[in-house]
């Protein structure tokens, strides 16, 4: 299976990524339903499904590309590469996808995109401190152990 996976993600990988990021997404939903105890919420899954596969992956397979690209003349695995890597994405990449996120989450639940705006701009700095605390050690781990194509 991890053969065939490794396949998918050399010669398909929008497509790789996306069924990844649907799965990644769903489970991490059910995750979220059964620990704040709530029935189950199929729409609520669904939209986790779309977010991942349509939002997340093609931003994530053009970040990673455009990120290894850049950084294709430095030395890989270098301390000096992988905090650079991790600032860039801290900086541009993070910002982008979480405000993509949490914009195309509220358009999906059904909110008006004024009530939208007003989400992202009242949550936008709680999320991103939430996100530096998850996504700086693992992109820290990531940059420096796993090959760029995971």
């Amino acid at each position: 299976a991890l053969q065939r996976y490794d396949e998918a993600l050399c010669n398909r990988p929008l497509a790789a990524n996306a069924a990844t990021s649907a799965a990644v997404q769903s489970i991490a939903e059910v995750i979220r339903q059964l620990l704040q105890e709530e029935a189950p919420n199929l729409p609520g899954l669904f939209r986790q499904l779309v977010l991942g596969s349509c939002i997340v992956a093609p931003l994530s397979t053009a970040w990673f590309g455009a990120i290894e690209a850049c950084f294709r003349a430095w030395p890989s695995g270098s301390l000096r590469t992988v905090l650079a890597k991790m600032v860039c994405e801290q900086t541009m990449f993070a910002p982008t996808i979480n405000t993509c996120f949490m914009g195309c989450q509220g358009l999906l639940e059904g909110r008006q995109p004024s009530e939208v705006f007003r989400g992202i701009r009242d949550n936008f700095w709680a999320v991103q401190r939430g996100n530096m605390s998850v996504w700086i050690p693992v992109n820290l781990f990531s940059y420096k152990f796993v090959p760029p194509r995971f």
